[in-house]
């Protein structure tokens, strides 16, 4: 039996991820900043706050940033598990629930881009393969109240 699927990721791939939030991805508030970690491993800090800028500027983007799977115990074959640790004032002090949910773009070894949708609340788990050769998840997301 042959299996026939998308072709093998190159050894050392490194590739980009893209984070945006804005109306258009369902997003403006001021509960979106976020400790984020990639199998547990802290990457940086994101802070998607959008609710107090000029209409028309808030859309925010966040990167390219590098992902090296290697860097976060995983390989071109595994998966990387994002997850995101709430940091936003009105959270860390009770008065608010975080912004759950994001749209990252990623863009694969062949120069193409894929959207998927993740969860901030909840991890949200891929395959390597699944980001860069799959496609795009999309989620069911609310407009934040204002």
């Amino acid at each position: 039996m042959i299996l026939v699927g998308p072709p093998p990721l190159p050894g050392g791939t490194v590739f980009p991820v893209t984070f945006h939030f804005g109306p258009e991805d369902g997003h403006t508030c001021d509960r979106a900043i976020f400790d984020w970690y990639l199998n547990g491993v802290f990457v940086q800090q994101l802070n998607f706050n959008n609710a107090t800028l000029p209409e028309g500027q808030q859309s925010i983007w966040i990167g390219p940033i590098e992902i090296n799977p290697n860097n976060y115990s995983s390989n071109r074959c595994a998966s990387l598990i994002f997850s995101f640790k709430p940091k936003a004032l009105c959270v860390l002090d009770g008065s608010c629930e975080p912004h759950d949910g994001a749209n990252i773009d990623v863009t694969a070894w062949n120069g193409s881009v894929v959207t998927h949708y993740i969860f901030t609340i909840d991890p949200t788990e891929f395959t390597i393969c699944e980001l860069m050769t799959g496609s795009g998840r999309v989620g069911d997301h609310e407009e934040d109240p204002p």
